[in-house]
């Protein structure tokens, strides 16, 4: 794969100021649960060995559908990650759109370092009362998000 498409740390902080003001854009949700739920599904997605399912597929609906599929997947595999049930919160068309950007890399080719570099982006911005990121949620990982 092609090392621009490769999610590195020193190119997290563009594709989640992206990610942030897709997710704030006229939707209203919390944008950390959001791209929380977007990385989780992503990961999933990654390490499940299956066919991928993330990306846009032939219609909003779909992508949507997709990525609640992924969320419980991996939800059922990693407990405590996503509660039963829970899927994003974010308009179809929004999703697909969200989804079109983060799709075009590959979270764990970057190894775990993307993945510290994606929650200190996160939690960094919740500390400082950036936008709309919660200030007091971080995420708690009871399982390593690196195994199927």
């Amino acid at each position: 794969m092609a090392r621009r498409h490769i999610l590195i740390p020193e190119g997290l902080e563009n594709l989640f100021v992206r990610l942030e003001e897709l997710v704030l854009a006229s939707s209203g949700e919390d944008a950390f649960e959001e791209i929380l739920k977007l990385l989780i599904a992503k990961l999933w997605d990654e390490k499940s060995g299956k066919e991928r399912q993330f990306g846009r597929a032939a219609t909003d609906e779909a992508t949507s559908q997709n990525i609640n599929d992924l969320l419980a997947q991996a939800g059922h595999k990693w407990a405590g990650i996503v509660a039963p049930g829970e899927g994003t919160k974010l308009t179809p068309s929004h999703l697909a759109t969200c989804v079109d950007v983060l799709s075009r890399y590959e979270i764990l080719e970057g190894g775990l370092e993307a993945l510290d570099a994606a929650f200190e982006f996160l939690i960094s911005h919740s500390a400082k009362g950036s936008s709309t990121l919660p200030k007091s949620k971080t995420p708690t990982v009871s399982a390593d998000p690196t195994t199927p």
